[in-house]
């Protein structure tokens, strides 16, 4: 039997727009932005990750296919395998496969402040 553990990876983002305002649910797949960028959280408000190394992370969601850029790291590539939006609309639940014969994943977002276009993006990394 496999010892597998999920590491839970919390990452709060934001479109990447000069308009942050997104709507408070998405009433359809159309209407899930495509670019996100990570933000930070101060005192004085939010402000764009920019790290002294690497790049600032990003999740693009692109024809089928959900894009995750880390800090350092190359960009991973997944195939959507499905989309459940829960029903508030509030939050979208996409499952996700790595390819190479992987596990498939699942990734979480969930609108936390539409006015600031903040989404808490969650995913279940198995170990």
């Amino acid at each position: 039997m496999n010892n597998v553990s999920e590491k839970l990876d919390l990452t709060i983002t934001q479109p990447k727009s000069e308009n942050r305002k997104i709507p408070k649910s998405w009433k359809s797949l159309g209407s899930i932005q495509q670019n996100w960028i990570k933000v930070e959280k101060d005192d004085k408000g939010y402000l764009i990750y920019e790290p002294c190394d690497g790049e600032t992370p990003t999740i693009k969601l692109v024809k089928g296919e959900l894009h995750i850029k880390p800090q350092i790291e190359p960009e991973q590539v997944f195939t959507i395998v499905k989309f459940t939006r829960t029903k508030s609309n509030k939050g979208l639940m996409i499952d996700i496969y790595p390819g190479n014969n992987e596990e498939i994943s699942s990734v979480y977002a969930e609108i936390i402040e539409p006015q600031n276009g903040l989404v808490l993006w969650l995913s279940l990394i198995h170990i």
